[in-house]
């Protein structure tokens, strides 16, 4: 996945951008070290699934609480998906 930072007035990332090219990195279970939302920049059938519970569409903004797992499940067509933190 390609990475896009917007910086904040402090400099520290408010948010990142992600671009789906041919990366597995959010298609396997990890676990955020922080609180974050995420949520598709655009229309998309891929899928969001936190662990133990069922996959849901991320047509939404998703938060991702610290210490929760979960991954992506891949669609039909590319993604690009923005994580604010």
């Amino acid at each position: 996945m390609k990475r896009k930072s917007k910086s904040s007035e402090d400099d520290e990332p408010s948010s990142v951008y992600l671009e789906h090219t041919d990366s597995h990195d959010f298609l396997e279970w990890h676990t955020e070290k922080s609180d974050k939302t995420v949520v598709s920049v655009y229309p998309t059938d891929w899928k969001f699934q936190f662990e133990d519970e069922l996959p849901t569409s991320i047509d939404s903004e998703i938060f991702v609480p610290k210490n929760t797992s979960f991954r992506l499940l891949r669609g039909t067509s590319p993604i690009t998906i923005q994580i604010k933190y």
